[in-house]
């Protein structure tokens, strides 16, 4: 029976198909009514295929903005519908390049799971599962991550192939690859702007490992060694600090390899799929509270520059040499505000506090004090002078 006709008086929800079924005479003794429902898209259930009055269209379609397309395909013949197919056309994507994607922050070495993370994960759970690599888009277009792959350090993990796929990063947007998706969710939250791409295999070594970010092409876009030791800076095992690129959103962006491109995270934990950096808002050259430090570099301390009563500065020690003859150096100890960047900085010596010369210092340690605030230490060559000569050292920062 073909009750097609009846299909507009169907509800939205549940509905009931009431059947009156009576033996044909009643001489009749037994009686038996197994009802069933036959449907097919587009077709009737006698197979009787439809008309096709529409006009088949063959002019190209053209997206004006990224689309996604999901289509099924018809075949008369049999009467029966294809499986579903997905696909999304990007409109006004750069593929990914240097020129505006960076590797924007590095957790190699998490903090151990607190007791509730372990009540959530289970008695496995270890520090390894909280690693995790972010990108950031640093261009004001989005950026297509289709076959975009990193290697080296993990095992190989394209973005078009991840758990949860994020083949675009809309402009000044992030992505993340974790170690153990459920375990970064546990520390860090469900909130959907945590973009996660995937889930990478293999765990990234505290001591310094290759970082392989390639092209759609296979063609490098960073490739570089990350390192627990000077000039790179120096996480400890344990506190939970990423490494974080200085100013990435600078053209051009940062060069990965070099080690003092890169800083501690303001916080441990890190900020994933954030900035991981409060921005100066003040005058440069302004002293706020008047106390002879700028209200720039109080910034850069991580003093308050309303307040005389925390300025910090850095202090100056003369290393002898190493041996009889060998030269002297200069160790400074300069505070860092985790969180500032934006700005440029430089050392500079003068003899007379007139003249002033720049100097090149190294990076060789840094520790934090009870406070959780770095002091990097850094080495200064003291130059050649007359013995007894009076040096004298400053730090200059300035705002581009």
């Amino acid at each position: 029976m073909d009750i097609s006709n009846a299909i507009q008086n169907l509800k939205e929800g549940a509905n009931m198909l009431a059947i009156l079924a009576v033996n044909k005479s009643v001489a009749d003794n037994d009686f038996l009514c197994s009802p069933s429902i036959l449907g097919a898209l587009g077709v009737k259930p006698t197979g009787t295929v439809p008309a096709i009055t529409a006009t088949a269209y063959a002019a190209p379609i053209t997206a004006s903005s990224t689309t996604t397309v999901k289509a099924r395909l018809f075949v008369p013949e049999t009467g029966l519908w294809s499986a579903l197919t997905t696909s999304t056309y990007i409109v006004g994507a750069q593929p990914a390049s240097k020129d505006n994607l960076v590797i924007s922050e590095i957790n190699y070495a998490p903090l151990a799971p607190t007791a509730a993370e372990v009540l959530t994960l289970g008695a496995t759970a270890q520090a390894p599962d909280f690693e995790f690599i972010e990108f950031l888009n640093t261009s004001g277009s989005p950026v297509d991550l289709t076959n975009v792959r990193l290697s080296g350090a993990v095992d190989e993990i394209n973005f078009t192939q991840g758990a949860t796929p994020a083949p675009i990063i809309p402009p000044g947007g992030r992505v993340l690859l974790c170690n153990n998706i459920e375990a970064f969710r546990a520390r860090y939250g469900n909130d959907p702007s945590l973009v996660i791409a995937g889930e990478f295999s293999g765990n990234l070594n505290n001591s310094g490992e290759n970082i392989n970010l390639l092209d759609k092409d296979g063609a490098v876009i960073w490739n570089f060694t990350y390192s627990n030791n000077a000039p790179w800076p120096q996480v400890t095992d344990g506190q939970g600090y990423s490494i974080v690129l200085n100013n990435p959103a600078r053209h051009p962006a940062p060069d990965h390899t070099v080690g003092s491109n890169w800083r501690t995270s303001g916080s441990a934990g890190g900020a994933p799929g954030v900035a991981d950096s409060v921005a100066f808002t003040g005058t440069p050259g302004a002293d706020t509270d008047g106390d002879g430090v700028p209200d720039l570099l109080e910034y850069m301390f991580g003093s308050n520059p309303t307040d005389a009563g925390s300025a910090l500065g850095p202090r100056v020690t003369a290393v002898a040499g190493a041996a009889a003859g060998s030269p002297a150096s200069i160790r400074l100890e300069i505070p860092r505000n985790g969180a500032a960047e934006g700005f440029d900085w430089k050392v500079q010596v003068s003899p007379d506090l007139t003249n002033w010369s720049n100097s090149e210092p190294t990076l060789t340690g840094g520790q934090r004090d009870s406070t959780g605030r770095l002091w990097e230490q850094w080495s200064v060559p003291a130059p050649a002078g007359a013995s007894g000569q009076r040096l004298f050292y400053r730090v200059s920062a300035t705002k581009p």
